[in-house]
């Protein structure tokens, strides 16, 4: 029983190896990519701080720029309040997590959401990816453990 359990776990983790690594390398490239563009952005800032120096002065560009980002700031904190208000975010429903109830209005209910909708995009991805790769009776005997274990863990198993 036990090298059929080590079988079953040993061919559904080679394919969460290898799907976690793919995940891992875009999650780099994506880092990557941010990091180059924080810096085109820095060489933005200043190659426009150098030119409008150069036209009015060292203060005058500064004060220049720095208007520039207040308003630009202001225009996000705007159009992100005009999403709030019509209501396209819409406020998180009440959810029971690891024993936890959270409310639907605070950040911790959104930061709970996202973690709990994450899991069960990675839960459904993990599954897809063991049922392309498993076996019709390694499938069957997934489904059965699992069954038991979950049924054990919430206390609806009566024998020990």
């Amino acid at each position: 029983m036990n090298g059929i359990i080590s079988s079953l776990a040993a061919s559904i983790m080679q394919p969460l190896r290898q799907s976690m690594w793919r995940g891992g390398r875009v999650v780099m490239l994506v880092l990557t990519a941010v990091a180059f563009m924080i810096v085109a952005l820095g060489f933005a800032v200043a190659a426009v701080w150098s030119w409008l120096g150069s036209l009015y002065g060292p203060t005058t560009a500064a004060w220049v720029l720095a208007a520039s980002f207040v308003l630009l700031a202001t225009v996000a904190l705007a159009i992100a309040s005009g999403l709030r208000g019509s209501g396209q975010l819409r406020p998180v429903a009440n959810r029971q997590v690891d024993g936890l109830a959270t409310l639907g209005d605070g950040p911790s209910a959104r930061q709970t959401d996202l973690v709990a909708t994450c899991s069960e995009l990675a839960s459904l991805a993990a599954g897809m990816a063991a049922r392309n790769r498993l076996k019709p009776w390694e499938l069957v005997s997934l489904a059965v453990l699992t069954g038991f274990l979950l049924a054990r863990r919430n206390g609806r198993s009566k024998s020990s």
